[in-house]
């Protein structure tokens, strides 16, 4: 018995049938297999060793230029073990592994000190009224700078009716009440501000120390200093002095 047409062709379609089969699992396994994916990214690296901007994702390409330790980059977008970044207005690739995210540290506010400082125009206030003999208490701590040098020191107020007698308020307080005499002690007049109740106001003060003071010594000094303001009078004399004027006048110019 002669063979069909039919059995003849069976054997060669079995043969294409199991080839498209194989050709589909092929394709499917394919499809599922991971496939290194370029994923875009932004923000900013930094160098973490020193590196190569390379031309391709190659350590054989082309190096760009050099990036040392603590370089910042721009990332554009990640590939495998390399990021691909701009530097500049030039555009290469760089090994992850020399480089790392960079992370902004929130930088942080200072705190807020109290706000002790004196504003506004320097005041020239008159001894004659109360309220400049009440500026301030006995024993009370204010601030006083030096017009000329800028030097700033604490004093406490200790006695006087006529004017202020004032002494330093620490030893640190007197070297600077020093400094600002020269490294000795002297009846010069010199023109000061004291800081009271949030202002300033004109003052002059000399440096010799003489009478009795509250801290016995214990600040280094031995003694009080004068402090005059407008219209007031030395206790020797009861009269106003004049030099002190002069500086009391120079205080407040330079204050305004």
């Amino acid at each position: 018995m002669r063979p069909t047409k039919i059995d003849v062709m069976s054997p060669i379609l079995r043969m294409a049938r199991s080839a498209m089969c194989l050709a589909m699992a092929l394709s499917l396994i394919i499809s599922l297999a991971p496939i290194p994916a370029t994923q875009a990214a932004s923000g900013t690296l930094i160098v973490r060793k020193k590196t190569y901007m390379r031309k391709k994702k190659s350590v054989n390409a082309k190096a760009l230029r050099t990036l040392i330790k603590g370089t910042r980059v721009t990332m554009i977008s990640k590939s495998g073990a390399w990021y691909k970044i701009k530097y500049g207005a030039q555009v290469g690739f760089v090994l992850s592994s020399k480089v790392s995210k960079y992370v902004r540290t929130p930088s942080r506010k200072p705190k807020k000190k109290p706000n002790n400082r004196s504003s506004g125009k320097v005041i020239l206030a008159s001894w004659n009224k109360a309220a400049t003999r009440k500026l301030v208490r006995r024993g009370q701590v204010v601030r006083v700078t030096d017009v000329y040098t800028g030097r700033t020191f604490n004093v406490r107020r200790v006695m006087g009716h006529l004017h202020m007698d004032m002494e330093p308020a620490t030893r640190s307080d007197t070297a600077i009440l020093k400094k600002v005499y020269g490294g000795k002690w002297s009846w010069n007049r010199r023109p000061i501000w004291i800081h009271a109740k949030g202002k300033r106001y004109a003052a002059s003060m000399n440096g010799m120390p003489h009478g009795k003071g509250l801290s016995k010594a214990a600040n280094g000094y031995d003694g009080v200093f004068c402090v005059h303001f407008l219209d007031s009078r030395t206790h020797g004399t009861n009269k106003v002095d004049r030099l002190h004027q002069k500086a009391v006048r120079i205080a407040y110019r330079r204050g305004q």
